[in-house]
């Protein structure tokens, strides 16, 4: 359950910018576009977040704080095995491990495709922005029941056992898809997320040092997560990630047909992800 509290508040935040930046932007004329093709990435950068440095920002009311929120999709199934897993999810490849000394433990999962929308009501996000401290901030009426929609392909989960009883946990996903109205543009979005009032500096620096959004997946981190650039083979990018306060690390890693590979467990090294990483296999 607090997974999925967490993503419903992540998908909300997204949205929101995006409503926000196309309220301060001019329409782009020839080069205006529907899909933001935002998260067809090629390159992971790891984003520190902490909570407390939004201190200064007044809290929502509520999920329909901004205009309407729903979320939709996310069933989970069981699989009994990667094939019927596979079938779930209407014949895609299933990735699993090969290294030796690993075996399949606890079953498979398939998440189902979830999606995210907000419907802006003006009024709302215009009284939310003053309080925010934005005040001349200018919301064209069109803006009024402007629709965003943020689409998750669905996911697999499996689980490992290896040598000296060492569990890991393999997600298999895909890079989500963002739906806006015509006028958004993913190097306007970057420039308008860098003017929103209560921005800590350091968030603002990191978002500042992403070259080109359309070909970066951010990666949210929590404070204290030690981060670090790391190599898999076939690999687009692969972070290693690890957080020192619960023991638990993992690789993330962008496969070249899109997928985005999670491998992690608790009280794993580096080199054992890496090794193991390297033996994962979409059949």
């Amino acid at each position: 359950m607090r997974s999925r509290w967490i993503w419903r508040g992540s998908a909300l935040a997204l949205v929101l910018a995006m409503a926000v930046a196309l309220a301060t932007v001019r329409p782009l004329q020839a080069a205006a576009q529907s899909f933001l093709d935002l998260f067809h990435a090629k390159r992971l950068q790891p984003i520190t977040l902490d909570p407390a440095a939004f201190g200064s920002l007044p809290k929502p009311a509520g999920p329909d704080a901004f205009g309407r929120f729903e979320v939709s999709g996310g069933r989970v199934q069981a699989a009994g095995s990667p094939e019927e897993a596979q079938s779930l999810l209407g014949g895609a490849p299933v990735y699993r491990l090969t290294a030796a000394g690993w075996a399949e433990s606890g079953g498979w999962q398939v998440i189902g495709a979830t999606q995210a929308s907000l419907t802006i009501d003006r009024a709302k996000l215009e009284s939310y922005l003053r309080q925010a401290g934005w005040s001349d901030a200018q919301l064209p009426q069109a803006l009024d029941g402007a629709t965003f929609t943020v689409r998750i392909p669905p996911a697999v989960v499996s689980q490992w056992l290896g040598p000296d009883s060492r569990r890991l946990t393999l997600v298999q996903g895909a890079q989500p898809q963002i739906d806006g109205p015509p006028g958004l543009d993913a190097r306007f979005l970057q420039q308008l997320l860098l003017q929103m009032p209560g921005m800590p500096a350091d968030l603002r620096q990191q978002l500042q040092a992403i070259g080109d959004w359309r070909e970066t997946l951010p990666v949210p981190v929590s404070k204290g997560t030690v981060s670090q650039r790391a190599s898999v083979p076939g690999a687009l990018d692969a972070l290693y990630l690890a957080d020192p306060a619960t023991g638990s690390a993992g690789l993330l890693w962008l496969e070249p047909d899109g997928s985005v590979l999670r491998l992690g467990g608790q009280g794993v090294s580096r080199e054992t992800l890496l090794a193991v990483a390297a033996s994962v296999r979409a059949k």
